[in-house]
């Protein structure tokens, strides 16, 4: 049986037989966070790159990678090749960073004083007594990408379990001058059911460090092409559940291993 049929075939036991609800569709989120859009945060209160170059510097993580002893910054990090396409790989980095108080400190603060106000304020008149549930990933994914020619694959992230009732987040924390590498999303059409097909109808997230970008990223497709330059790329990403429109109970059983979330109020 071919990955997406057993993927249908579980979708249906744990709708049909396990009488669990469906779920909202897709243009249930409002289209004011459905629409990408980009927005700044300080670095000098949030410096997530700091934090990330003393976690991959510490001695736990040396089987991942390591710097050269005079130059710590991240673009000069060297890891093992397999850490950017690698499963077993990236859940090893995945959980290193699940461990680290220091880093998800500064994630959770990051997300709390910024990411979800703004959200809140993109959701103007759909919170009742002023407050908004938000379920948001935790801990966050922080993906390495060696220069090489490889690439992460054209997906949408419903293929991975997500709900459309979440919303994705990506920042780079490496310099996009330097790594000339980022995220490739499908661009914005009226009609989610229509787009274009090939690369042409992607567009790159032009940010950098100091900016996050927000996208539906369970119904736009997305990549990362191959990392062309001398210096390594860091970026963290994580998605929000977002109040009424996602359901926390879900679980996709076809999923080999589920995210973790908090719940805030905010």
């Amino acid at each position: 049986m071919r990955s997406d049929d057993l993927k249908i075939y579980l979708e249906f036991i744990a709708r049909f037989v396990l009488y669990l609800p469906p779920l909202p569709p897709p243009t249930s989120l409002p289209s004011s966070i459905r629409k990408a859009t980009n927005f700044e945060f300080d670095t000098k209160i949030h410096d997530l790159r700091g934090e990330a170059v003393k976690f991959l510097s510490s001695p736990e993580l040396s089987k991942i990678g390591s710097f050269h002893p005079d130059k710590l910054d991240l673009e000069s990090f060297t890891p093992r090749k397999e850490i950017f396409n690698n499963f077993k790989a990236r859940q090893a980095l995945y959980k290193a960073v699940k461990s680290n108080d220091e880093f998800l400190i500064a994630y959770e603060k990051l997300v709390v004083g910024v990411v979800l106000p703004k959200l809140k304020e993109l959701l103007l008149g759909e919170s009742e007594n002023g407050k908004i549930e938000f379920h948001f990933q935790f801990p966050p994914t922080l993906r390495v990408q060696i220069p090489s020619d490889l690439r992460c694959k054209t997906h949408s992230d419903d293929v991975y379990g997500h709900q459309f009732g979440e919303v994705n987040f990506w920042m780079p924390l490496t310099d996009y001058r330097k790594t000339c590498t980022t995220l490739w999303v499908e661009n914005e059409n009226e009609n989610e059911n229509e787009n274009e097909k090939g690369d042409d109808n992607f567009h790159p997230l032009e940010v950098d460090y100091g900016e996050i970008s927000m996208f539906h990223g369970t119904v736009k497709k997305h990549f990362v092409p191959p990392n062309k330059s001398n210096s390594t790329r860091v970026s963290l990403d994580f998605r929000v559940g977002v109040g009424s429109h996602f359901d926390p109970s879900y679980i996709d059983p076809s999923v080999k291993e589920q995210h973790g979330r908090r719940r805030i109020m905010v």
